[in-house]
């Protein structure tokens, strides 16, 4: 059961790492970004419980909090430097493709 509670507190950590961001940029809300913090959290989570111990104390379940947010941030550098867009795993939608629900004009005949 203490590998749970540490699972729990690194994504925990990740998340509100995740959120913290979000606040920090004056940026508006997008859920692209924050739903890529929350996979990133997720396998942060399982990365820390795997290698914790059975016998949880109070300093592990801080360490995990900090933890699930380094590892949160971790990859999305590496990521960014990596793929150049810095939104790993969802990536962000090219600038050059059009929406989905444009019509695309036919070609203009001479």
């Amino acid at each position: 059961m203490g590998k749970v509670w540490i699972a729990l507190a690194a994504f925990l950590g990740g998340i509100l790492l995740g959120l913290a961001q979000w606040y920090d940029s004056h940026d508006p809300f997008d859920a692209r970004k924050f739903i890529g913090s929350v996979i990133r959290s997720f396998f942060g989570g399982l990365l820390f419980a795997v290698t914790s111990s059975e016998n949880v104390s109070w300093q592990d379940i801080l360490s995990a909090v900090l933890a699930g947010g380094g590892v949160n941030t971790t990859i999305n550098v590496v990521a960014q430097a990596i793929t150049g867009n810095g939104s790993f795993p969802i990536p962000k939608p090219s600038e050059n493709t059009p929406p989905e629900n444009t019509p695309i004009s036919p070609a203009a005949s001479p």
